[in-house]
């Protein structure tokens, strides 16, 4: 490979200690280095080439790209060099990425995380991978490229247990809607997920989902629990309710 030699000065960031140290003693602050002899004369790590190539203009090369390649990084070093690297977003990245045969919920938090990988096709590289429901439901969650019909279909066709259902509708305001709602209720929840989802989303806080929890039979315990914690169940309503529960302990 062609020798690049640059000084501390052409980095972004500081090295650690460990390569902070060599470099001063031997080069000086402005003193001219070999950033590939260093890491390999200190045992260094695929990491650190990958730390390398973000942090410094200079190493942003295709054949820096292929010496880092040569050293068999994980998927997951690959994926935080794709995600900090605007260089290392190309096709051909990201293709070298799936050959590493990432995990889904590696591919997930690239997704999320790098607005170069939210593209159909990714996509459609992480259903391929048959994901795990509560992996999709956070990624909808946090990735609003993500908050589609489409994704949501393929959610659902994952048969996610109704607490998943109910962490998305609290957590993401796309998915508080009538429609989602429904598809809750038809996964039969017990009435102890249904008190969490009316105490923690304001949206669920309504007369038709409090008749909804009466009908599927709350201990006392449970009813008692929702008055305490949520403003919205402190009527005299609710009150006369838990007590008609107390007179049939």
């Amino acid at each position: 490979m062609k020798t690049i030699l640059i000084s501390l000065n052409d980095l972004d960031e500081k090295p650690c200690k460990k390569y902070y140290n060599h470099i001063i003693g031997k080069y000086g602050e402005d003193g001219l280095f070999n950033p590939i002899e260093i890491i390999m004369k200190l045992n260094g790590h695929y990491s650190d080439v990958s730390w390398l190539i973000k942090n410094c203009k200079s190493c942003q090369t295709d054949e820096m790209l292929d010496f880092y390649k040569s050293l068999n990084p994980e998927y997951d070093d690959v994926s935080i060099l794709i995600k900090k690297c605007k260089f290392c977003q190309t096709k051909e990245m990201i293709d070298y990425y799936k050959s590493l045969n990432p995990a889904y919920d590696n591919v997930s938090w690239l997704i999320e995380n790098c607005e170069f990988c939210q593209t159909n096709e990714m996509l459609d590289y992480y259903k391929s991978l048959n994901p795990k429901y509560n992996d999709v439901s956070w990624l909808i969650r946090y990735c609003e490229f993500c908050q589609t019909n489409e994704m949501i279909d393929f959610y659902k066709s994952l048969n996610p247990k109704y607490a998943d259902v109910s962490w998305l509708i609290i957590n993401c305001k796309k998915y508080q809607t009538q429609e989602m709602l429904d598809y809750y209720k038809f996964l039969n929840p017990d009435y102890g997920d249904v008190s969490i989802l009316i105490k923690n989303c304001e949206f669920c806080q309504t007369d038709e989902m409090l008749d909804y929890y009466k009908s599927i039979k709350p201990k006392f315990n449970d009813v008692s629990w929702l008055i305490f914690n949520c403003k919205f169940c402190q009527t005299q309503e609710m009150y006369e309710y838990l007590e008609t529960l107390r007179s049939k302990m």
